[in-house]
């Protein structure tokens, strides 16, 4: 499908043509079954610009803008993420891991770096959607798929995406109650202290972001004495743009 199909129009309608003009294709829509709290990817295959849409979402509209927006960052030279380990570290255990925080606290990132510009420019409101979702969150007292090991890492990172994807005072303070009652606390600690290192780092630019996940990432490791020791950029260059990408160099200390 193709954004005709959604019924898209004033400012949203023209961002997305925008993109369509830049990546010299239409956006291509696919509606298909993901996994369970997914509500879509953005990615560029083979020249063509194509969103991954949730058959089940019930804001497609909203998705289709946020995912859209990813699209308009990688156009522009916001990098993709990846890691250097060194040697007897590469376990797939670490891999597996790695990519896990990354998609959880880069996401967050980019989020904070990309919500506000799609309120003011395209005059939608992008926290809408997921405050319905902590409703049915706190509906039933649970947030699933939580593991053991890394419990208190994702209730912190849910706590900053409470801070950056409701903008809401309210909800946050609704969600801090909620793990204070269901989960004794765990991740609230080191959530105010994520919410108060974006707050001391503002995004103006995209290395800016990376500074940011440099400073998250090193903080949420300070126990296991790792950190990032230094960064390298790289890039694909196709017909059309720059695909950036940031390897980020982890040690022990």
């Amino acid at each position: 499908m193709n954004i005709k199909n959604y019924n898209f129009s004033g400012k949203s309608f023209n961002f997305l043509l925008e993109i369509e003009k830049d990546y010299k294709n239409p956006i291509l829509i696919e509606e298909k079954i993901l996994g369970e709290a997914e509500h879509g990817f953005a990615k560029y295959v083979g020249g063509i610009p194509i969103i991954e849409l949730s058959i089940t979402e019930n804001y497609k509209k909203e998705v289709i803008i946020h995912e859209a927006y990813h699209l308009r960052l990688k156009f522009d030279g916001m990098p993709n993420i990846g890691f250097e380990l060194p040697q007897g570290n590469l376990s797939e255990e670490n891999r597996i891991y790695l990519e896990w925080f990354a998609h959880l606290y880069w996401d967050k990132i980019m989020h904070h770096f990309f919500y506000y510009k799609i309120k003011d420019n395209l005059n939608l409101d992008p926290y809408f959607a997921f405050k319905k979702e902590l409703d049915i969150i706190f509906n039933k007292s649970e947030i699933k798929g939580l593991n053991s090991a890394t419990k208190e890492l994702t209730l912190a990172g849910h706590y900053l995406q409470v801070w950056v994807e409701t903008n809401d005072e309210s909800y946050l303070k609704k969600f801090r109650d909620f793990l204070n009652d269901k989960y004794d606390s765990l991740g609230i600690e080191k959530g105010e202290y994520l919410i108060k290192i974006m707050k001391e780092n503002p995004l103006i630019t995209f290395d800016d972001c990376i500074m940011l996940f440099k400073k998250i990432f090193d903080y949420l490791h300070l126990e296991q004495k790792i950190k990032i020791s230094k960064e390298t950029l790289k890039s694909n260059t196709n017909k059309l743009f720059n695909e950036n990408y940031v390897l980020f160099d982890i040690q022990t200390y």
